[in-house]
């Protein structure tokens, strides 16, 4: 067993935020995690590769409240999505890495919604990047990623 946050977070209750975990094709394993914690706040991803940790990347914009991120991996490319909320408008959020976490693409603003939403899942299948949202508004959208299906097969 390991310990892989350290935030300080403790709650009498079930967090209705919970985390996500996948593993790239060299072993490595790639979360995104929600701390309301003394340490940490907010949103957060790291890699872990045997005893090797990466720095917690803060996910958001904080002030958007960022929320619910999944990650996927293919082979070197990592893909993370979060939804985030401004007030008057959701949205779905997305950054990918082609090197297995170490650099990434910038956060791009996927999808907008001004009603209910579910939260964003990213899906990744050979040659295929999709990021799936339902929103009461707009209904089931899937967005395929050309970005990042162009660097698949790289």
């Amino acid at each position: 067993m390991r310990r892989v946050t350290r935030d300080e977070w403790r709650i009498d209750a079930c967090p209705h935020n919970g985390g996500s975990i996948a593993v790239d094709h060299k072993g490595q394993l790639h979360l995104t995690w929600f701390t309301d914690g003394a340490v940490n706040k907010g949103l957060f991803y790291k890699q872990i590769n045997g005893d090797q940790e990466s720095i917690p990347m803060r996910l958001g914009n904080l002030d958007a409240q960022p929320n619910h991120a999944a990650v996927v991996a293919h082979r070197a490319t990592i893909l993370l999505t979060w939804r985030e909320f401004d007030g008057n408008l959701y949205s779905t959020q997305m950054m990918f890495s082609n090197d297995s976490g170490n650099t990434w693409q910038g956060s791009l603003d996927l999808m907008q919604s001004a009603g209910a939403s579910d939260y964003p899942i990213p899906l990744i299948n050979h040659n295929k990047a999709l990021v799936v949202w339902h929103t009461e508004n707009e209904g089931l959208r899937v967005l395929p990623i050309e970005a990042v299906i162009n660097r698949l097969d790289g």
